[in-house]
This record gives C-alpha cells, sequence and structure tokens, in this order.
C-alpha cells in the first residue's frame, strides 16, 4: 500500500473516532431548555385553556349526532371486530417480543373502540343497518371517534378556566390528569386472571344460564376463551399469509405466493 493510501486509511479512522465522541458527546445530558409558555402570565394562559375547554364543550353534542348517524350506515359487530383487527392485533416474536403495527398519529385504540362499542348499545337494533360498512363509512366512523374523543379530553379544560384560586387550579389539573389517564387504561389486565375474574362474578348464575341456553355461566365463558384462541390462531395465520405476499415483487407473484 502506497503512503499516501495509508495517509488517507489513517485520517479516515481518525475522522471517524472523532466523530464518535463527538456523537456520544452530544448524546449526554441532563439539557435545559426553556419552556414556550414561561413567559406568558398564568391567568392569561389559564383563560386561553378555559376558552378551549368552552368551544370543544359547545362542539360535543353536533358530533355526538354526527357519530350516531355515521354508526347507523353499518352492522356493529363488523364494524368492531374490523377495526379491532385492524388497530389493536400485535404478534408476538419468537424472542417474547410484540409486534405492533406501526400507524400515524391519530390512529384508534382500544377506548375508541369501547366509546364506539358503548354508542353502538344505545341505537335500536332495529335502526341499524344489517350490511358491511363501505370502507368509506368505516374511515369516516374512525375519523369522526377520534374528533370526538379529543373533544371530550378538550371539554374538560373548562373547569380550569372558571377555577378561582392556585389551590383550585392544582386540584382540578390533577382530578383531570388522573381521568384522562384511566379513560385509556382502566381496564387492562392480564388474560388469565381476568377470566378467573369473570368465572368468580358470574359463576352464582350457573343455574340460571343452564336453564336458559343449556349452558352454565362458566362454560359460557370458557366457550368464548376457545372461540378467542382459535380466532387468534386464524388471524396469526392470515397476516403470515399477507407478510409473505407483500413481499414480492408483482401481482402475480403475490397471488401465487398467497395461494400456495
Amino acid at each position: 500500500m502506497s503512503p499516501n493510501r495509508k495517509d488517507r486509511r489513517r485520517m479516515a479512522r481518525k475522522t471517524r473516532r472523532s466523530s464518535d465522541r463527538r456523537s456520544i458527546q452530544n448524546d449526554e445530558g441532563p439539557f435545559l431548555t426553556k419552556h414556550p409558555f414561561s413567559g406568558v402570565p398564568s391567568d392569561v394562559i389559564r383563560s386561553a385553556i378555559g376558552e378551549v375547554g368552552a368551544k370543544a364543550a359547545a362542539e360535543l353534542p353536533n358530533l355526538q349526532q354526527q357519530l350516531r348517524g355515521m354508526l347507523l350506515r353499518c352492522e356493529p359487530t363488523y364494524f368492531l371486530a374490523n377495526m379491532a383487527q385492524s388497530y389493536l392485533f400485535a404478534s408476538i416474536a419468537r424472542d417474547g417480543t410484540i409486534d405492533r403495527p406501526k400507524y400515524k398519529d391519530g390512529a384508534l385504540q382500544q377506548f375508541h373502540l369501547e366509546f364506539a362499542q358503548a354508542a353502538f348499545l344505545t341505537i335500536d337494533p332495529s335502526d341499524l343497518q344489517p350490511i358491511f360498512a363501505h370502507p368509506k363509512d368505516i374511515q369516516d366512523i374512525s375519523d369522526k371517534l377520534s374528533e370526538l374523543l379529543d373533544a371530550y379530553k378538550e371539554s374538560r379544560f373548562a373547569m380550569v378556566g372558571e377555577a378561582q384560586s392556585k389551590e383550585e387550579q392544582y386540584l382540578i389539573a390533577l382530578q383531570e390528569r388522573v381521568r384522562l389517564h384511566t379513560l385509556a387504561v382502566r381496564n387492562w389486565g392480564y388474560y388469565e386472571p381476568a377470566l378467573n375474574i369473570l368465572r368468580g362474578v358470574f359463576g352464582p348464575l350457573d343455574d340460571h344460564c343452564a336453564r336458559l341456553v343449556g349452558l352454565t355461566a362458566k362454560e359460557l365463558i370458557s366457550a368464548f376463551d376457545i372461540l378467542l384462541r382459535a380466532t387468534e390462531r386464524e388471524s396469526a395465520s392470515f397476516r403470515h399469509k399477507l407478510a409473505a405476499a407483500f413481499t414480492c415483487k408483482s401481482k402475480r407473484q403475490m397471488i401465487e405466493e398467497y395461494h400456495r
């Protein structure tokens, strides 16, 4: 190797090492930044937050009516099943890590679908359309659910503008933090303990359920457990086939791979 090439390689290694050291130093902290609202008077912030909350509260009834009209256009179980499969499905890799679908900000979460289910239950079944929803209807409902839940969260800000003292402000802020947190995570739990809770709660109704449908309450829970596990297996198999097909370079290869 010529001296010039040696020198160039030596300089390149020194440059990389220097760059690596700088990148490590840049990642160290802590870093102090000025909050964008730190120079704004607290009464101005409180007034602005109150206005946002009042505006959102005024919009809520109209948004609820719009959502109800959209829900009338589709069959509930079809919509809820599709949304749960699209947004809430998570696969588990061989190393035990959970792989969730990557969606843009604003994607539906579990509490959105719980709200949709609650909204469906307020509608008389005879008013619902027993047809599969059009993709556009599903998208419209999804967008409206996000808009409605965001408006609900913002409507809670109206109380902040009504607070008369700092103590009231702090108390309301804490209450709303807890309220909005439990909106999304109030029913999280592990699957098996949740089944045991259900069996304990509905166990006393075993005889009554047996007279009505021929199965005890615990047997019904076990039946749905079996259905759920079968659905999970089918969903995982379906997604595996799709993943393999999506790696193909042409439509023909995709079809052949999917039906292999």
